[in-house]
């Protein structure tokens, strides 16, 4: 497959007939259909401008495009786990991760659904097996170990007696322990997930998988040290078994409750991410200023959850809905934010902040971007006639120590709280 490499928010040229198959033209359907580009066509070309998304996204079976992201891929990682914004897994298309992983409770929710069907790919393609020793063998049977013979029993006069090492072929190995270990905990979050409609249907279909594997027994050690060893499963996999590598490396994630590192070129084949970067920062963001304001005595709420009335007293069902709501605990608002994954704010993003303050009572608002070039950090945009101030800031996700930074946006945040507009 040829990859085609293109950064976030810029425009990509696909040859028509890279996008042919057998006479017919063909686009992914999964892609198509997602809004992960904008699509127009010049010059005989098929133009594609990435939009919010990053990651490694296939057209067809012949070209894929790598939309590279603004910020460092190492920041990309750790905010996807503080968001607790999930990235969207394409089943049955696999890229090579370095084997890096950061924690996230959430990780069940990203490969649930194609853990199972490459659950289901082992199942049809044939369970691994070898020649495993069996621990307590049946008497006189298999190799005679002569000299574990002499010492536990001709050592000690005990004649008629001596140890043998019995060994079967069988499924029951470690590689299968583990790849039922991780079914077993995505059958269990299914269960349990009621507000799911896709997890509810498909639970059926995970219990019969877990029936297939019904004679694995459970892992036999720590988990630690059986995750310790997926690397090494991996790597010495044999060439019929090259189905177990998405299983394994799946497996690794769900049981780690772990998230890999985006990046391409490593050896971890797993199904392939694609990131919304604009959910994940506004998740990040809030995440932060909700951390840092609890502690001092502040409530954050998230407007998409906790709509507000756009008229006073109407029945009519316009509301507002800012991404973050800063107030204290008796309720009086102290300022709204918009994130905004965006470099430059227009006009029409300006009425809609003023809509979230007029809703809110609000005096203060401030859109929180991402700082790609020489932006001020913190820009005073002006205060209306009716007293009401905006303020942009902007965070560095460029940075090396992302700590840092997120310990200076919420310092712009409490310059916000604290400031006083003037006429």
């Amino acid at each position: 497959m040829e990859v085609i490499e293109a950064a976030e928010n810029s425009v990509v040229e696909i040859p028509f007939e890279r996008l042919f198959i057998g006479g017919e033209f063909v686009i992914d359907s999964r892609i198509a259909s997602r809004g992960y580009f904008m699509i127009s066509i010049a010059g005989g070309k098929l133009q594609l401008r990435s939009t919010r998304f990053v990651g490694l996204i296939p057209l067809n079976d012949n070209v894929a495009v790598n939309i590279r992201p603004k910020a460092t891929i190492e920041n990309i990682g750790g905010m996807i786990v503080r968001s607790g914004r999930l990235p969207s897994a394409i089943d049955n298309f696999t890229r090579g991760y370095k084997p890096l992983f950061e924690r996230a409770s959430n990780a069940i929710e990203v490969y649930w659904e194609p853990y199972l069907s490459s659950v289901q790919r082992v199942l049809e393609r044939g369970l691994l097996k070898r020649y495993e020793r069996v621990p307590n063998p049946p008497k006189w049977r298999g190799r005679l170990l002569i000299s574990e013979t002499v010492k536990r029993f001709a050592a000690r006069g005990i004649r008629y007696r001596a140890a043998f090492e019995f060994t079967t072929l069988s499924h029951d190995i470690s590689e299968n322990r583990l790849v039922k270990a991780a079914l077993a905990d995505v059958v269990d979050w299914m269960s349990n997930a009621p507000s799911r409609a896709a997890a509810k249907a498909r639970l059926p279909f995970a219990q019969s998988l877990m029936r297939a594997l019904e004679d694995i027994t459970d892992l036999r050690r720590p988990l630690s040290a059986q995750l310790g060893e997926v690397p090494k499963f991996v790597q010495l996999l044999p060439p019929y078994a090259g189905h177990y590598r998405e299983a394994l490396w799946m497996a690794y994630a769900i049981l780690q409750r772990a998230i890999p590192d985006i990046q391409r070129g490593g050896y971890a084949s797993l199904t392939s991410m694609i990131v919304d970067v604009s959910a994940v920062f506004e998740g990040y963001a809030r995440t932060i200023i909700l951390e840092r304001a609890q502690e001092a005595g502040l409530v954050v709420r998230d407007g998409n959850l906790h709509h507000r009335p756009f008229f006073v007293g109407a029945t009519t069902p316009y509301k507002v809905l800012p991404d973050i709501i800063i107030q204290e605990k008796n309720g009086t608002v102290r300022a709204v934010l918009d994130v905004k994954y965006k470099q430059s704010i227009n006009e029409q993003d300006r009425y809609e902040l003023l809509a979230f303050m007029e809703a809110t009572g609000a005096t203060r608002a401030a859109f929180v971007c991402p700082k790609f070039v020489d932006e001020e950090r913190f820009q005073f945009l002006g205060t209306t006639r009716g007293g009401r101030s905006m303020t942009i800031l902007r965070v560095d996700l460029a940075t090396q120590d992302l700590r840092a930074e997120e310990d200076r946006l919420y310092s712009l945040v409490e310059k916000v709280l604290d400031s006083q507009p003037t006429q």
